[in-house]
């Protein structure tokens, strides 16, 4: 989870760097959007770890 905090802290130059879009709000909303992404695919993996095997990296739902 500490990758996520500190991806949290720097959002901004995040922003600024990977989606130059001439708008900050635009950019700024991107990179939360891309952090909210990730965030939320690690916790549902922590809720239910069948959803991710780690020896395959793949789903396995059976």
């Amino acid at each position: 989870m500490y990758d996520f905090f500190v991806y949290g802290y720097f959002a901004l130059y995040i922003a600024r760097t990977f989606f130059p879009t001439g708008n900050a709000f635009a950019s700024l909303m991107l990179s939360l959007g891309t952090f909210a992404a990730g965030l939320s695919d690690a916790l549902a993996g922590r809720a239910d770890p069948r959803l991710v095997h780690r020896s395959q990296g793949t789903a396995n739902l059976g």
